[in-house]
């Protein structure tokens, strides 16, 4: 096993600082997930699955990419780094909204 960095690891450090810092909006997309079972099942119990609805999901973080295509949020940051990152298709996406902080309640 090599120690080297993959290509996209290098090219990001390539790029790293190279851009601008741009706010990011903090929204809430509410999208359908995939779903899928790699195990055995009864005939019985697969047919029940396969009738369920697929899995409505809701996820917040910060917009960081818009594209024809996709969405991508970011759930974590620090000052050099990204954790906790989604790439969702726009074909999945039942709604996007901006969420303001005066909507954050605990």
């Amino acid at each position: 096993m090599s120690n080297r960095p993959n290509k996209s690891s290098r090219t990001s450090r390539s790029k790293r600082g190279s851009a601008a810092a741009t706010p990011l909006d903090l929204v809430r997309v509410d999208w359908i997930d995939a779903e899928g079972a790699g195990v055995w099942k009864h005939k019985e119990d697969f047919r029940s699955w396969a009738e369920d609805e697929p899995m409505a999901i809701v996820s917040f973080g910060l917009l960081a990419k818009e594209t024809r295509t996709h969405l991508v949020l970011i759930q974590s940051v620090n000052a050099t780094e990204v954790d906790n990152h989604l790439k969702i298709p726009r074909s999945c996406v039942k709604s996007v909204r901006k969420i303001e902080t005066t909507d954050i309640v605990l």
